[in-house]
């Protein structure tokens, strides 16, 4: 099975919590946890950027 692309929408470069979700994100892909990168992966297309007017 080919390894998913990263983020669709990919994350903001000054938003912490995209960091924080892009650091899960590589961690679980690290540990065979593709359920949990997938759910990082969504979470960072969701939640509202800091700094960025949605």
């Amino acid at each position: 099975m080919a390894a998913p692309t990263p983020h669709p929408i990919g994350p903001s470069g000054d938003c912490r919590t995209c960091a924080k979700l892009s650091r899960e994100e590589r961690e679980a892909v690290a540990c065979g946890d593709q359920s949990r990168a997938t759910d990082c992966r969504v979470l960072i297309a969701r939640h509202p950027h800091e700094g960025a007017a949605r």
